[in-house]
């Protein structure tokens, strides 16, 4: 009696075990599920941002063709409109360095960055 008993004992340890087991597996592959889609998003939205700069930058130099000076800060959110996007104060940033020169940026991630620098005409990135 006392031998079946152990075995009882024994057995639902061994299914709650297991049951404990399936459950960490499927919370590990939830979370590597979640991870996959925030990174993608991130990707995704990095590649959307790039756009949103490059596009930027073409029509500072139109207005830099018309105009003989690249636009003020304030004039930014009017060009965004001109190109049909719409303005707000995140990335890609702005800076306005003197009437001939200016860098658009956005950040890659904590701390580094990819941006236009009109004085070389070149995208580069501080990694």
């Amino acid at each position: 009696m006392l031998s079946i008993l152990l075995l009882t004992i024994t057995g639902s340890r061994r299914e709650k075990a297991r049951a404990t087991a399936a459950s960490v597996n499927g919370l590990m592959k939830n979370l590597a599920l979640v991870v996959f889609i925030v990174f993608l998003s991130s990707c995704i939205e990095s590649k959307a941002t790039q756009a949103k700069a490059e596009a930027l930058v073409i029509a500072i130099e139109q207005f830099r063709e018309k105009n003989g000076v690249i636009p003020t800060v304030s004039e930014i959110p009017k060009l965004y409109t001109e190109l049909g996007l719409e303005y707000s104060e995140s990335c890609p940033c702005y800076q306005y360095i003197d009437e001939n020169e200016y860098k658009v940026y956005w950040g890659t991630s904590l701390g580094e960055s990819d941006y236009f620098d009109s004085k070389t005409n070149k995208w580069r990135s501080n990694h």
